[in-house]
């Protein structure tokens, strides 16, 4: 093969970033791209012909070096080469060798300076990252680590390089992280999240939040080589999530005591049923402890019963109605007060007294109640809010709010 011919086959060098030069056996450069000159500070109308060591002044080197053909330009060689640009300018240009005959020998030389930049650039966040970063093999080794990982760890990194990651891993949990990442294998899942202790150099445990994504051998899908992790150390954001839940169940333990307080302040069914023949009773809190309540006493042959609906639900409503319960106490067991209308005025006195001091009021809360007072065959009721539905005899009526200090009464 003639150099011109060969030339004649990667012209199209000419056009792009990608240089050419061959030469032959001896050193003796035949050909070169025109682009050489555009992209490197060399005429390249000027080396053809020249030793290849015509290059070396335009090599970045402490001092030069004459290129030698069996070490840098070798059969399938690929290297790195700092060089002066048109400009004057450091760039990277990486070379590729290929010997077609001994005659005709090429490397093919590209600028990869952005290109490094940017690896660069990554492996230094990747260094100076605040997470832990590592990668291991299919058998779970360390095979990098970032320098966050070697000082949250307590090792040096060298030290932990062909180490088994697990065997940092708190003893207890050690198997099921090793079961955990065994299934991300099998079941070839691409992302997984896992909190896990480790035990460092120095005893110390941390809690770690992993999250582990599996890579494939390169221009592979199918071979797994081995994880890449990122994780971040989590042992406050734990405390802090165990202190909430252990703060959670004293008040929910707190909230059952006091359903317990407020069961025991409702009448029994058995109680009720003492007076009807034909009843049911309904009571299903919706936050453990209700802000609903039932209440029932009988003075003399009048029964008095009481239904209220509190605002609010859980701990606010729960305490309006002991409060309301308590009132009641007071205005029909000790006062002897068995009007209906007189009981609920009572009520909202009571309360208002109770819930505003001045002009300032202490809370929105209230209660919606109905008061019935039952004696022989007569119902009288007072209600604010509760309404009152009555059947009879196949007709269904339906009373709200009665006015403030009125009262009505039926006959059934």
């Amino acid at each position: 093969i003639r150099p011109r011919d060969w030339s004649s086959d990667v012209c199209s060098s000419d056009l792009g970033n990608m240089m050419a030069i061959s030469f032959d056996q001896k050193g003796t450069i035949t050909y070169c791209s025109k682009n050489l000159s555009s992209l490197l500070h060399i005429d390249s109308n000027m080396i053809v012909g020249k030793s290849l060591s015509t290059l070396n002044p335009i090599v970045v080197s402490a001092e030069m070096r004459e290129f030698s053909l069996g070490d840098e330009f070798s059969d399938g060689k690929i290297f790195l080469v700092p060089m002066y640009n048109k400009k004057g300018e450091v760039i990277w240009i990486e070379w590729s060798c290929k010997y077609f005959s001994d005659s005709v020998r090429v490397i093919m030389g590209q600028d990869v300076t952005e290109k490094l930049t940017l690896t660069t650039n990554f492996q230094s966040l990747v260094e100076n990252a605040h997470d832990l970063i590592f990668n291991t093999d299919i058998e779970g080794n360390f095979t990098y680590l970032n320098e966050m990982s070697g000082r949250t760890f307590g090792y040096k990194n060298e030290n932990l390089i062909g180490k088994d990651s697990v065997s940092i891993v708190h003893p207890e949990y050690r198997e099921i992280v090793r079961d955990f990442f065994r299934n991300q294998i099998v079941n070839r899942i691409q992302n997984t999240y896992l909190e896990f202790p480790i035990r460092t150099k120095e005893g110390r445990i941390i809690w770690l939040g992993q999250n582990a994504s599996i890579v494939f051998e390169p221009g592979s899908r199918k071979r797994i080589i081995g994880f890449t992790a990122l994780a971040r150390d989590i042992t406050e954001k734990r405390a802090n999530e165990l202190l909430i839940e252990q703060q959670n169940k004293d008040i929910t333990s707190s909230i059952n005591s006091a359903k317990r307080i407020q069961y025991s302040l409702l009448p029994k069914a058995s109680e009720i049923g003492n007076h009807f023949e034909d009843y049911f009773l309904i009571f299903k809190p919706k936050d453990i402890v209700s802000g609903d309540f039932y209440w029932t006493h009988r003075i003399g042959n009048k029964l008095i019963l009481v239904l209220a609906d509190c605002t609010g639900h859980g701990v606010p409503g729960a305490f309006m109605t002991i409060l309301g319960i308590n009132l009641l106490n007071q205005l029909v067991i000790e006062r002897k007060i068995d009007d209906p209308a007189m009981i609920l005025n009572g009520l909202n006195q009571e309360l208002h007294k109770l819930l505003h001091h001045g002009n300032n009021t202490l809370t929105t809360e209230g209660m919606d109640a109905l008061v019935a007072v039952f004696e022989n065959d007569t119902l009288e009721y007072a209600t604010s809010g509760v309404a009152l539905i009555h059947i009879h005899e196949e007709e269904f009526l339906l009373y709200r709010s009665t006015k403030k200090d009125m009262e009505t009464e039926m006959q059934y």
